[in-house]
């Protein structure tokens, strides 16, 4: 109103008038009462902080949070004749969707400690996860105000739940976000930060800004921060008071809490009635036993190394979006695809020949004799077999899906002698399956496809290959030469290879074999080092190639008659994963050797 008032083309009674509007407007909308309650249940609840230099913030915060400004500028421009366009579409179908805004980033201070030749092969991306929906936003350069600006629309539907189209109070789904920083080097990722908002907030004015801290690997330390709006957008507008609002998701969360608890009290029975009817003969089970109810974390080079550091059993939605985990993470996505086909399979814990603890699954089917056939799978090898060829894992204590709980109460637990018939109670103590429906349970996340054309990425890399290859060699004074043809010959290996990790049989190489021959001619010595990673950075590829004695073998090859031939394929999955073949090859006459 000052710069109102020293403005030259204003005069005083324009001016009065529009101070009148304004307060007229404010009153009409009650934006003046809104504030008075907050400012009267802020000194209420601080006392004598409320004088505190911060209180302006502090009220500010709670203002925009309460969603009273975007309500306030919601009605200025539905009173005006033209109207905003808005970025996203949102569908005119009469369903409830909850729009959100990610309006940027900041204090990500991790990436402050990068290296400058680091963060170039770094990127931040945003994502989130609502029941059966998920998003990730485009990657951003890594820096600690990443430029987050996205949008996304969630359905919001309470006839799942077993309500009304129109009581979004009762959906209690959480709104998980993440964000996560992306290594293009090796096509994996690292969470930086997650968070779990309750959106229902929005139901009061339709509109709700959020500063969100997000939790990281240190505690009480915020790994950073994201502002969001949320905005509920539909054809039927649908508000709810404040206080009703918190009564509900006061009342679902004791609920929760009520079962939690109902359910560890009786766990803790069961277990302990378990451990009377099994019996522990020896320390080594005693250990055994309880290191299960630890997570386990997979150490180098091993198929499950215990962690008392960190939670190894990740959320799906975190596991997927980073691309890496811990063994049982591997299991337990194993086990519930498994289960989306139809089989009928179970997350097992055991301990491996090495004596570590082993998390793996098993499937149970019936053939058409009637006779029950069992196959444990390896989920981090995707290796399967019969228990009693099993060769990593040794002994099998507890079953467990997302019906039912199972644990071995055999006289051996050796998983080559244990029989699977877990619905036999002498022989498989089950958890009580109403029990277990107790626990809370939410839609799993979904798995993200992105279409990926494989050839340029292919040709890209064979390229990289073959100019990393050189160089190596052009540092001890040898020249080197390709062979297109023999590059092409090595793609029907690498299918093959592939086939044989996806099918588990063995494939014949036979029809390879003569292809090699009948491109070479007589005479001639080849020598080839196929390898699979799961990311596309020829330097690390070369690594891989250099510490194996055959790769430096061939790559230090220096015959005047040699040629070389550098072949990639690449299978694309879901979640941007990627099984790379890269299969590199030297020929040469035996006659040119001195």
């Amino acid at each position: 109103m000052d710069s109102l008032q020293g403005s030259s083309q204003v005069s005083p009674e324009h001016l009065k008038s529009m101070k009148s509007a304004i307060h007229s407007f404010l009153q009409e909308t009650g934006v003046y009462d809104s504030i008075r309650d907050i400012v009267d249940t802020y000194v209420s609840e601080h006392g004598d902080e409320a004088d505190s230099s911060e209180n302006p913030s502090a009220i500010m915060r709670i203002v925009k949070e309460k969603g009273i400004l975007q309500e306030l500028v919601s009605q200025i421009q539905s009173r005006s004749t033209v109207g905003a366009v808005p970025s996203i579409t949102v569908p005119s179908d009469g369903r409830h969707y909850l729009l959100v805004r990610v309006n940027g980033g900041r204090a990500f201070v991790d990436n402050l400690d990068l290296a400058p030749s680091t963060v170039s092969k770094r990127s931040v991306v945003f994502a989130a996860h609502f029941g059966n929906q998920r998003f990730r936003s485009a990657v951003k350069p890594c820096s600690a105000e990443p430029k987050f600006d996205e949008e996304f629309l969630f359905e919001v539907d309470a006839t799942g739940f077993g309500f009304g189209e129109a009581d979004l109070i009762e959906v209690s789904t959480p709104f998980h976000i993440a964000v996560l920083r992306e290594d293009s080097q090796l096509n994996v990722a690292e969470l930086l930060g997650e968070n779990i908002i309750e959106w229902r907030k929005v139901l009061k004015s339709g509109y709700l800004g959020l500063t969100v801290e997000l939790c990281g690997r240190n505690a009480g330390v915020p790994a950073g921060i994201v502002d969001l709006q949320l905005e509920l957008v539909s054809k039927k507008r649908i508000r709810y008071k404040e206080e009703d609002i918190v009564s509900r998701v006061e009342q679902q969360r004791i609920a929760v809490t009520n079962a939690d608890r109902e359910f560890l009290v009786y766990s803790r029975r069961w277990w302990s009635e378990y451990q009377a009817e099994f019996g522990l003969d020896s320390p080594q089970d005693a250990a055994r036993f309880v290191s299960l109810l630890r997570v386990t974390a997979e150490g180098t080079g091993s198929i499950g190394a215990l962690s008392l550091e960190e939670s190894s059993w990740l959320s799906p939605f975190i596991f997927l979006s980073q691309r890496q985990g811990y063994h049982c993470n591997h299991a337990a996505l194993l086990c519930s695809l498994l289960l989306g086909f139809g089989i009928d399979a179970y997350c097992a814990l055991g301990s491996c020949h090495n004596g570590e603890v082993g998390v793996f699954v098993v499937s149970r089917s019936t053939d058409a004799r009637g006779s029950a056939k069992v196959t444990v799978w390896n989920p981090t090898s995707g290796e399967r077999s019969s228990p009693s060829e099993q060769d990593t894992f040794a002994t099998v204590d507890c079953m467990f899906n997302n019906k039912s709980f199972f644990a071995n109460c055999q006289a051996s637990n050796n998983i080559a002698t244990t029989s699977f018939e877990c619905y036999n109670e002498e022989l498989w103590k089950p958890l009580n399956v109403l029990k277990l429906r107790m626990v809370p349970r939410y839609p799993s996340a979904p798995l993200l496809f992105e279409t990926v054309a494989a050839s340029p990425i292919e040709r890209s890399l064979e390229i990289q290959l073959r100019a990393a290859i050189s160089t190596y060699r052009d540092s001890f004074g040898v020249v080197t030469t390709y062979d297109d043809t023999v590059s092409y010959v090595l793609s029907q290996a690498l299918l093959l290879y592939e086939r044989q990790q996806s099918e588990g049989g063995a494939q014949s190489f036979a029809l390879f074999q003569e292809s090699v021959k009948g491109t070479l001619g007589v005479g001639k010595t080849f020598k080839a080092i196929p390898l699979n990673v799961s990311y596309l950075d020829a330097g690390s590829v070369m690594d891989v190639v250099r510490a194996a004695s055959v790769g430096r073998e061939i790559l230090d090859t220096v015959v005047d008659s040699a040629k070389f031939g550098v072949r990639a394929k690449v299978f694309c999955f879901p979640e941007r994963v990627f099984s790379v073949w890269v299969m590199i090859a030297v020929n040469y006459s035996a006659a040119s050797i001195s």
